[in-house]
């Protein structure tokens, strides 16, 4: 049926006429040189497309195949099968054009074997005929395996994708559930957070000196007054709320008079967990244990307590300096040992995931405390940061960021609500 051009009722009429001549057997006519081609063609195809596509990706460099490689060996395969098989292709279109002459005629079709067919096709064109119309069938026959290959490594690629997808989405839903179950808020965390200018309204500063400076200012301080450390700082404390009150105004004045110095012994929250711990590029960091809501306390700054000026205490280290005292004048915590707890290691980031608030305590001076809450979900090993905002440290004259990064959001007034 393939030797010649036939409608649908022609196909009809000629399914008719086989089975009236040779009966069933009349619709298999022609499968043993149609087995001999296909079957040595899929095996050398696919050993051919295997062989080459695995060395194409050693060659490249790859470590899987890609679109390229995979039709390239597609078409390389299939010339080299339809070179192999190229008699068997022959001899059945020799046997296709006897039985459609046959059925024309209404003969009966010879039955001539393989063997037979390919000796006639010798004996009248030698052996180059048996590879006759290998041109048009290899052209053929490279661009329909390039393109199945091609395209069953797209269809892979795109499974691949999907499961891939699906899998990040089942991890990202997990992870979302673990922070709702944790009092996170997953959803819109830039419009959750406060704007920056806020913060800095309530939160004061924290001061950083280098250790080597305040080492040698209480050893100075230790020589001048013959006290130990616990007496010397509060006689130091003392000595500072008393001095330079010939520049002061009337309300400082009364402040430091009503203003009482006293140590306030910040402790850490219940059941939250932390640790002491070198963290790279800044020494030593406080890191957590456990994971920690949003919102959740985790304890109160520990320090001496003083009322004094920012520049009267730039030669003190881990300073929080805050506006909680008596007609607004700076409340100094100095948490430098062995006044300070655990959180005088807190490091600075311009983006925390603490912030300091303001807490109420029942202190004789009624000073407000400063503590801190997270203000995202933190996870486990985690380093526990808060914003220094713009300060002086390690001795320099001018007003930088801790981070000291070019593109810091204090470099830039625009970004300081990120």
């Amino acid at each position: 049926m393939q030797s010649e051009q036939m409608s649908y009722r022609e196909v009809t009429r000629a399914i008719k006429v086989s089975m009236g001549t040779h009966g069933v057997r009349g619709l298999y006519l022609g499968w043993a040189p149609t087995i001999l081609r296909d079957v040595p063609f899929s095996a050398i195809y696919w050993s051919v497309v295997e062989l080459l596509r695995s060395r194409l990706i050693r060659w490249s460099g790859r470590e899987e195949t890609h679109i390229c490689l995979s039709a390239t060996a597609g078409a390389v395969g299939g010339i080299v099968a339809a070179l192999c098989t190229g008699p068997f292709d022959v001899v059945k279109t020799r046997r296709q054009i006897l039985l459609g002459q046959a059925l024309s005629t209404g003969k009966a079709s010879p039955q001539a074997s393989v063997i037979d067919v390919m000796r006639d096709v010798v004996s009248k064109g030698g052996y180059r005929a048996l590879w006759s119309g290998s041109t048009p069938r290899i052209a053929k026959v490279a661009m329909a395996c390039a393109i199945m290959l091609g395209s069953n490594y797209l269809q892979r690629h795109e499974a691949k994708l999907n499961d891939r997808i699906a899998q990040l989405t089942e991890e990202l839903a997990k992870a979302r559930r673990e922070i709702v179950k944790l009092g996170g808020n997953v959803d819109a965390p830039a419009a959750a957070r406060k704007k920056r200018s806020a913060i800095r309204s309530i939160n004061g500063r924290f001061i950083r000196r280098t250790k080597q400076q305040d080492v040698a200012r209480r050893d100075d301080s230790e020589e001048e007054d013959g006290v130990p450390d616990d007496e010397s700082a509060s006689v130091c404390s003392n000595s500072t709320d008393t001095r330079s009150t010939e520049s002061t105004g009337p309300a400082e004045k009364m402040a430091r008079t009503t203003f009482k110095p006293f140590y306030h012994q910040g402790k850490i929250a219940d059941g939250v967990e932390l640790v002491v711990a070198p963290a790279e590029g800044k020494g030593e960091g406080v890191f957590t244990k456990k994971a920690l809501k949003k919102g959740e306390f985790i304890g109160d700054y520990g320090g001496f307590v003083s009322l004094t000026s920012a520049s009267q205490a730039m030669d003190s280290d881990y300073l929080y300096m805050t506006t909680f005292g008596p007609e607004g004048h700076p409340v100094i915590i100095d948490a430098a040992p062995p006044h300070g707890n655990v959180f005088a290691k807190l490091n600075h980031s311009c983006r925390p995931n603490l912030v300091p608030k303001e807490l109420p305590k029942p202190e004789p001076s009624g000073i407000f405390a400063v503590g801190f809450t997270t203000r995202r979900y933190v996870a486990p090993e985690e380093e526990l940061t808060v914003d220094y905002t713009r300060t002086w440290w390690k001795a320099r004259p001018e007003k930088v960021c801790m981070c000291e990064e070019v593109n810091c959001k204090w470099t830039d007034p625009r970004k300081e609500e990120d």
